[in-house]
């Protein structure tokens, strides 16, 4: 049992000399092509190594380079943090370097889509560049670099200032015209309602004129009528007294010449007779001359109907 334990440990010691050979000869094959500029290929075989090698902080610096080439910033970043180690101090110089790059090109590449985050990326630049110079303070490269990045971070919180406040402005300039449309619509529609009231009013006066108009054109039958129908009425009562009078007088005059008659019967039949024609003559005469002038004068005028005695009585109304 332990002779065959053995074998298989040295079966095993035997193959492992195999297989590194053959990751490093992937990561030397890697090497070439990332000189090629073959950078996926070497991406490729970069991660095969990683599977089985021994120097994997090595392969992930390798790694992380070969992304920051392809421009893939975020694959070398987290890469290249993986190949900083205690134990290899160059190395973590190295990578310190190339992680204050990649994170400089990421902020490049934000700028015009979120600048928050592109300012962010290159305060780590900056903050990768110092880390590099704290363990080679030599490394001229390192504090060029930071010096390009630092003036890069104070020009993007500027654009992120001059942003704000066009945003800002163009905020104020929306709420006021905001507010002038509102002003506007609040004026237009008190304009409207004051227009509403003036024709409303203007209606209500147009009704009254012609209210006023019309009673001034109808005709004055009020006043002029009363006025008309009170002289009739006083016209009516006034008539019938003089008419009374005349008739009066007429009686007075018959009875006379009546009178005078039997007077000169008593004399002389003869001359009384001559006299009786005459005064008949002469009555029927002056009643004639009587009945004209009070039919033309004194007559009532279509007030009273004058009815034959063979016809019967006839009921009269009074008007008067």
């Amino acid at each position: 049992m332990r002779l065959k334990v053995l074998l298989i440990s040295l079966i095993l010691m035997g193959l492992m000399p195999c297989s590194f050979a053959s990751q490093q000869q992937q990561v030397r094959e890697a090497n070439e092509l990332f000189k090629k500029k073959q950078w996926d290929s070497a991406i490729d075989l970069y991660l095969n190594a990683l599977e089985h090698t021994q120097n994997a902080d090595i392969v992930q610096y390798d790694l992380g380079a070969a992304f920051y080439k392809k421009g893939n910033y975020d694959q070398a970043i987290e890469h290249l943090k993986k190949a900083e180690s205690d134990k290899n101090k160059r190395l973590s110089q190295k990578a310190a370097y190339n992680l204050g790059n990649a994170q400089y090109k990421k902020g490049l590449s934000l700028e015009d889509q979120k600048i928050d985050e592109a300012i962010t990326s290159l305060q780590k630049s900056t903050e990768e560049y110092t880390k590099a110079l704290s363990l080679n303070s030599k490394d001229q490269d390192a504090d060029y670099n930071r010096k390009v990045v630092e003036k890069e971070l104070e020009r993007l919180k500027e654009k992120k200032k001059d942003q704000q406040q066009k945003q800002d402005q163009k905020q104020d300039q929306k709420n006021e015209s905001s507010k002038k449309d509102k002003d506007q619509s609040k004026k237009d529609q008190q304009q409207n309602q004051n227009n509403k009231d003036n024709q409303d009013k203007q209606n209500q006066q147009n009704r009254q004129d012609q209210k006023n108009k019309e009673q001034q054109n109808q005709p004055q039958g009020g006043s002029d009528q009363q006025n008309k129908k009170e002289e009739q009425e006083s016209g009516q009562q006034n008539q019938p007294q003089e008419q009374k009078q005349d008739e009066d007088k007429k009686k007075q005059d018959q009875q006379q010449a009546s009178q005078e008659t039997k007077d000169q019967k008593k004399t002389d039949p003869k001359q009384n007779q001559a006299a009786a024609e005459q005064m008949q003559s002469l009555e029927q005469k002056q009643a004639k001359e009587l009945l004209e002038t009070y039919e033309r004068e004194d007559a009532p005028k279509g007030i009273l109907n004058f009815v034959d005695r063979h016809k019967g009585e006839r009921h009269v109304d009074r008007d008067w």
